[in-house]
C-alpha cells in the first residue's frame, strides 16, 4: 500500500488502476483516497 499522494508523485500525469483503497469520507456523498495499491500503470487511460 502506498500513500495516494505518493503515487501521484512518482507517477504524474499517468492512468493509474488502484485496488485495496483505503478511503476518507468527506462529507455524506464525497470520499478522497488515501492509501491504494497500484494495480497498473498507462499513459492512455484507454488501455
Amino acid at each position: 500500500m502506498m500513500k495516494w499522494s505518493e503515487i501521484k508523485k512518482q507517477h504524474p500525469d499517468k492512468f493509474i488502476l488502484i485496488g485495496d483503497i483505503v478511503e476518507e469520507q468527506t462529507s455524506a456523498n464525497q470520499s478522497k483516497v488515501i492509501e491504494a495499491e497500484i494495480l497498473e500503470v498507462h499513459d492512455d487511460g484507454k488501455k
